[in-house]
């Protein structure tokens, strides 16, 4: 999240961001809740990291005219009138590799944060809502990160 709010901060340095805990990854319904407050609110763009918690916020977002950022699963094709684009998160790859060093006696108990490098992570701008130039700008720092020409802090506490 701090990461994303950096780089949300070097196109915007005045954009806020509120966090809600929901407390759930199943319960469309809370989601909704949630979201439809924080529209009322004021916001302007809802970032899910929910699960299925998150489709309730599509729904809201949708009913609102808003748009959303999905994060954690690819809810492009449920959210692709309302999702400016979606973070995806798939440990599958870095799960198989841990499990075949396992296996092959090769494992090493470390710290290690898989990201857009590894293929853990991604992001996949929607083509009906953002403009070519900023998909470029956005595909460049995709690829400054896998390059390692930009690197990615590792903050875990809140910024603000």
């Amino acid at each position: 999240a701090e990461a994303f709010k950096l780089g949300a901060r070097s196109v915007n340095p005045a954009v806020k961001f509120y966090y809600v805990n929901t407390g759930t990854w199943i319960d469309p319904a809370k989601g909704k809740d949630v979201a439809l407050s924080q529209i009322d609110a004021g916001v302007d763009i809802i970032v899910t990291w929910a699960d299925l918690t998150g489709l309730g916020a599509v729904e809201a977002a949708r009913e609102k005219g808003i748009y959303v950022i999905a994060e954690t699963q690819d809810h492009y094709e449920l959210a692709k009138d309302v999702a400016l684009g979606t973070c995806i998160v798939d440990f599958r790859g870095i799960l198989e590799k841990t499990v075949k060093d396992i296996i092959d006696g090769t494992f090493k108990g470390e710290s290690h944060t898989p990201g857009i490098k590894d293929g853990v992570v991604d992001f996949k701008s929607n083509e009906a809502f953002v403009p070519t130039e900023i998909q470029n700008k956005v595909n460049q720092v995709r690829g400054d990160i896998i390059s390692g020409a930009l690197k990615v802090p590792e903050i875990y506490e809140k910024t603000d």
